[in-house]
């Protein structure tokens, strides 16, 4: 049995590893002459019998956009030893008993399975999802850089002046107009501000209020990133609206 983390770029599936005194096995089984058999690796078995241990391992996939995917696996340095008796057994410290037949499919057992995922979340995937936070909330300020840019650039439109700016945003107008004067008059910025002003025409008149501007301008930049950098249509920022938004129960 297998267990699966996805995020945008990686693919991680978890199984419990049988070993052997003198190797690793695989998670194939097959049954000879009425004798559970382990594979282990070179299309050859080995009796069930033979196991000693258990560990957790995890086939790890990065999808890249320049190449095919690289594949790679983690070993949990934690392991189970297998113990003759059900008297010995104590999946928490490390123990545990299985008759041959049982061998192979070990992670059937809740509370095996329930003791191999915290090993596997809290030494491996937590190390995964901190390295795809730290991405998302790159990829949020990037798109809350925008939002400001594009906020800036409607209000010296609507003729807001530099003092008025700098007023709002907590500094001088020296200050306000060296931090945006350049930025907003890149052609970029210009023609998000176009195109979001655009898309909200095409929203059949509904008054779009102040936030929904923001928020608006940050998806359309996670649109643009999901597009793979190409400008999304107002049906690819209505779907990643969509997508963010919290479910009923949430």
């Amino acid at each position: 049995m297998g267990w699966t983390h996805s995020t945008d770029t990686e693919t991680h599936e978890m199984w419990i590893r049988p070993e052997f005194v003198d190797g690793i096995g695989t998670s194939a089984s097959t049954v000879r002459e009425g004798v559970t058999m382990v594979g282990v690796g070179d299309q050859s078995w080995r009796p069930a019998g033979e196991v000693v241990a258990w560990r957790v391992v995890c086939d790890c996939e990065h999808q890249t956009q320049v190449m095919d995917p690289t594949r790679s696996q983690w070993v949990s340095s934690n392991q189970w030893v297998r113990v003759p008796s059900p008297s010995l057994e104590d999946v928490a410290a490390g123990r545990i008993f299985a008759d041959d037949d049982a061998t192979p499919d070990i992670g059937d057992r809740d509370e095996v399975a329930d003791a191999a995922k915290a090993i596997w979340r809290r030494h491996h995937i937590r190390l995964v999802d901190v390295d795809e936070e730290i991405s998302l909330a790159l990829a949020a300020h990037r798109a809350a850089a925008v939002a400001i840019d594009v906020a800036i650039t409607r209000g010296r439109r609507a003729g807001r002046t530099w003092e008025q700016i700098g007023r709002v945003a907590g500094m001088s107008a020296p200050g306000a107009n060296s931090r945006w004067k350049e930025r907003i008059e890149s052609p970029a910025v210009a023609d998000v501000v176009d195109e979001l002003d655009a898309m909200i025409t095409d929203l059949d008149g509904q008054v779009i209020t102040a936030a929904e501007r923001v928020g608006l301008s940050s998806i359309y930049q996670l649109a643009t990133r999901a597009n793979n950098g190409h400008r999304p249509s107002i049906a690819d920022v209505l779907t990643m609206a969509a997508r963010l938004r919290p479910a009923p129960n949430e």
